[in-house]
């Protein structure tokens, strides 16, 4: 089947992340900047019920401690593209690109 694009959750519970960096993006959008933070969901007293990693650069449709239901979206991104984030404002320069071969 096609690749998916964003994580569905099997359990309803509580959302636990955990080593997730993120910045909010010129849309109100939270960007994952962690390239080994997980999304959890944990029951009620705390028992880990499903994890699993975050993709960087894919965007937080929850945040931690929300509570979810079975089949809840959690993150999502665009399965065709490698997104390269800007962590700080300014102007960006780009050096030794090659049309049609370091990009189209």
């Amino acid at each position: 089947g096609a690749e998916s694009h964003y994580i569905e959750v099997p359990v309803a519970g509580t959302i636990k992340l955990s080593g997730v960096n993120t910045i909010t993006n010129s849309v109100g959008r939270v960007v994952v900047l962690s390239r080994n933070g997980k999304v959890a969901i944990v029951s009620p007293k705390g028992d880990e019920l499903f994890s699993c990693a975050l993709p960087y650069a894919s965007m937080l449709i929850v945040n931690d401690g929300d509570k979810v239901e079975k089949g809840a979206k959690v993150a999502e991104w665009d399965p065709y593209s490698n997104t390269i984030i800007a962590e700080k404002d300014g102007i960006v320069s780009f050096n030794d690109l090659t049309e049609n071969v370091s990009y189209q």
